[in-house]
């Protein structure tokens, strides 16, 4: 019953967050120099994915800013990254506030947010849409609202996921 109440809550949060994101005008991309990945923890994707994408679009590893989240307790992974957040859902507030760390994240501004989840959910969307970014990449299966550019992949396809994802982001830059 209390989840039941807080997804009511959170959709509500969301809702009106994806009104003022559509509002919001779009500054252009003309290049990236910082990236934020939300991922979830039960994807077991290797992190050269993302060191081979921050590559290729010349950003910088320490601008780099991975996000985990869990609706369970999560184990932390040794990473590759410095900037490496993780989240679980009994971590935001009844209300939907999130606590201090993920808020000072979400000040930042990001070139590129990359939405490397598959799923439609409240809790991953909500923390997509509360990013400050210029640009999101996600996936098909996912809230396309939330999405500037939507490729049609499964999260597995990783060669794919890269060769599209570079493509895309290549061709706004030129």
């Amino acid at each position: 019953m209390y989840e039941l109440l807080t997804d009511v809550i959170l959709h509500l949060r969301l809702k009106k967050r994806l009104k003022s994101l559509n509002t919001k005008p779009k500054r252009p991309v003309k290049s990236f120099k910082t990236m934020a990945i939300i991922i979830p923890y039960e994807c077991s994707i290797d992190e050269k994915v993302f060191i081979d994408l921050s590559k290729n679009l010349n950003i910088s590893m320490n601008r780099v800013t991975i996000l985990t989240f869990s609706k369970k307790k999560i184990l932390k992974n040794k990473s590759n990254f410095k900037n490496r957040i993780y989240f679980t859902r009994n971590q935001l507030s009844f209300t939907g506030n999130f606590p201090m760390e993920i808020k000072a994240v979400f000040k930042k501004k990001f070139d590129l947010l990359v939405n490397y989840f598959s799923e439609q959910s409240v809790f991953p969307e909500l923390i997509s849409i509360n990013f400050n970014s210029n640009l999101r990449i996600g996936f098909s299966e996912a809230n396309n609202q939330i999405n500037d550019i939507v490729l049609d992949l499964k999260l597995d396809q990783t060669d794919l996921f890269l060769d599209e994802s570079k493509k895309y982001l290549n061709s706004i830059l030129k």
